[in-house]
């Protein structure tokens, strides 16, 4: 989504200084809408109503460059670890940034032409993206049933998790950094999978993993499903499977389970799978991103 591997190259540090943020103790939930219906953030900027897709999949935040031209914002050149300029690429920076109850003092974005890649299919119709990065050391909470959310006050407690524990593991050897847990399983079997809010399937098992799963049949099913905004525009096979689980509750006893085909990433089997919007709609994702925890309840 949005170049993500592409863009890896220079945002390890990114965000080590700019992504704090303020908020009040007990915020009161705001308001998560839908975009081609993938969740996403409505907020006023300047009197322009932006709508920013939350991206778990992606460390960095994403503006769409005639956004940014419309709301004069200053921008300089997104550089790579060589120290080069990338092409079509900026980033700037928005004091005061607002999102429900928690004001951002300083939150960076990448500037680019998602316009286009709107227009072409290829991404939701979105202004730009909310990365995970923007939530460190904070709880995000999103309630998919009620379809709200908050964002916690900082968090300086250590807990233990009690369901899944958040790795931050790169997608492939060359990708940026994304959220991935455990706690899912998949007919009892363990699955450590990316959470990708960007994705409207239920779980995408990647081909190193469906031996392990004992999915091979499965895995040959000609039943093909297409995604638009995932790898630009990817088809995926599949099929039914039971006993879809998470901290050993059931998700799912009998719904479709998503194979890779030509075309779509993965992860150098570094992770097992992708759970996306399938499993998450109608239950509440909590992300503690400063205990590194994450849970699924309904």
């Amino acid at each position: 989504m949005f170049q993500r591997q592409a863009l890896s190259l220079f945002f390890a540090s990114l965000c080590a200084t700019t992504c704090l943020a303020q908020t009040p103790a007990k915020p009161a939930p705001a308001k998560l809408t839908t975009c081609s219906g993938l969740p996403c953030f409505e907020l006023t900027l300047q009197g322009h109503t932006l709508h920013l897709a939350l991206d778990t999949g992606d460390p960095q935040s994403i503006l769409d460059t005639a956004v940014a031209t419309q709301l004069n914002l200053s921008t300089h050149p997104a550089k790579g670890q060589d120290g080069n300029p990338i092409p079509g690429l900026s980033i700037s920076q928005i004091d005061n940034f607002t999102l429900g109850d928690t004001v951002f003092p300083k939150q960076l974005f990448v500037v680019m032409d998602v316009s286009a890649m709107v227009k072409s299919g290829q991404v939701p119709n979105v202004d730009g993206t909310l990365g995970y990065t923007a939530f460190k050391d904070r709880i995000l909470t999103t309630d998919f049933a009620h379809n709200t959310f908050t964002v916690s006050a900082p968090v300086t407690t250590t807990t233990a998790c009690t369901a899944g524990t958040i790795q931050l593991i790169t997608f492939g050897k060359q990708g940026p950094p994304i959220v991935t847990t455990t706690g899912f399983s998949l007919n009892g079997k363990p699955v450590v999978a990316q959470i990708d809010t960007l994705w409207p399937g239920t779980m995408l098992i990647y081909p190193p993993s469906v031996a392990k799963l004992n999915l091979d049949k499965e895995s040959l099913a000609p039943a093909v499903e297409r995604f638009p905004f995932t790898d630009g525009g990817v088809n995926m096979t599949h099929s039914d499977v039971s006993l879809q689980a998470f901290a050993g509750h059931t998700l799912n006893d009998k719904a479709s389970v998503y194979f890779a085909t030509e075309g779509v990433h993965v992860p150098d089997a570094l992770f097992d799978a992708t759970v996306g919007m399938g499993l998450l709609k109608g239950r509440t994702a909590t992300f503690d991103f400063h205990n590194n925890c994450f849970n699924l309840s309904s």
